[in-house]
């Protein structure tokens, strides 16, 4: 997981996101890493209010959770400041 107060890369978010859901369920950080998926980083022209998003490999209740989850962050850490080379749109496999 990561130490920083204020994630700045995808992979960041995607430690907390998994940090959080292992804390509140009994799924593995591990589980939650594969539930969760790929981070996307959205250009701000386009998405003014936030730069990511996930696109969850989960179903029914796991569904649900992961997108509380990523409201609960995204409303804290809205922004990812990292810089992508040559113009990569996904991060964090």
């Amino acid at each position: 997981m990561a130490t920083v107060l204020a994630p700045s890369t995808g992979e960041e978010i995607r430690d907390l996101l998994v940090h959080l859901l292992a804390g509140v369920t009994h799924a593995s950080e591990a589980t939650w890493r594969k539930r969760i998926g790929t981070i996307e980083r959205y250009p701000t022209w386009k998405y003014v209010r936030f730069s990511w998003g996930v696109a969850p490999n989960a179903q029914g209740a796991d569904l649900e959770a992961v997108k509380k989850a990523v409201e609960i962050v995204r409303a804290e850490h809205p922004y990812i400041t990292d810089r992508l080379p040559n113009g990569i749109d996904r991060l964090a496999r």
